[in-house]
């Protein structure tokens, strides 16, 4: 019993540990987001929107 505890204790993530994932994870998603809307302003004329957005003309 003792030897599942300490294997336990081992892999469990601390709150600092965990707060740092969470602040990698969202990092990540805004970027991600400043990408893709980069992306569509700056692609609209161009060949990155042609199938994703409906040709206006």
């Amino acid at each position: 019993m003792r030897e599942t505890g300490r294997a336990r204790r081992l892999l469990e993530r601390s709150d600092r540990h965990r707060r740092a994932d969470i602040g990698v994870a969202v990092l990540l998603v805004a970027m991600d987001l400043l990408v893709v809307g980069m992306i569509l302003i700056v692609g609209t004329e161009g060949v990155f929107t042609e199938d994703w957005l409906p040709y206006r003309g």
